[in-house]
């Protein structure tokens, strides 16, 4: 907040971020930033989709309502020529008691399809939003949140239909092995323990994880 102040003649401008401060029973006295939100957020489930030509690929999206008004309205969905999108609309009605929708969109790119995004777009009355929330929250740190844009990035693959499975030994924090999936790849998750025991025929490959 910007405040301005004249003292004997002259002119100062202060400025000061304006905070909440709530009681917690744990961790005493916590200040937050005022933080100003639209009244949906639309939270997609990942940032970039990898599309084989023809093959049907789903993505999550979770409607959530910022405040205990909720929110009621109409989402619609957006791909570029040469993706087909299901659904392209639904309605939703977010309250306090429920104030999370989950959609589930199938994404398939035609062959000749460019790389894109989809973007999703919720309708509330006569304004329109298209931000994704991500919260950071950490006890050593201020709450707060992150917007962008509610899209993710279209990418499409001339890729044949594999064969075999794949075993794979996670890395550290990471999603390969459902990025694998996502374009037809059969994967099973093993252990350090099945690989000392040398348990690994049947399987077409081997990948380690970063870090694994």
């Amino acid at each position: 907040a910007e405040f301005v102040l004249e003292i004997a003649g002259r002119r100062l401008v202060l400025r000061r971020p304006v905070v909440f401060a709530r009681t917690d029973a744990v961790r005493g006295e916590v200040v937050q930033p005022v933080e100003l939100l639209p009244p949906v957020t639309l939270d997609l489930s990942q940032r970039l989709a990898l599309l084989p030509h023809g093959r049907p690929t789903p993505l999550e999206l979770i409607l959530r309502a910022t405040t205990d008004a909720g929110a009621v309205g109409k989402l619609s969905l957006h791909a570029p020529k040469g993706y087909t999108v299901t659904p392209t609309a639904a309605d939703f009605a977010l309250t306090a008691e429920r104030p999370e929708q989950r959609v589930v969109i199938t994404v398939t790119a035609a062959a000749g399809a460019q790389r894109g995004s989809l973007e999703a777009r919720a309708k509330v009355g006569e304004a329109t939003w298209a931000l994704h929330r991500d919260v950071i929250d950490h006890a050593h740190l201020p709450r707060r949140s992150v917007l962008r844009q509610a899209q993710v990035g279209l990418v499409p693959l001339a890729l044949a239909a594999p064969e075999g499975k794949i075993a794979y030994l996670q890395g550290s924090g990471d999603a390969v092995a459902d990025v694998l999936r996502s374009v037809g790849y059969t994967v099973d998750e093993i252990d350090v323990d099945q690989v000392a025991a040398g348990q690994l025929a049947g399987y077409r490959a081997v990948l380690l994880g970063v870090r694994a």
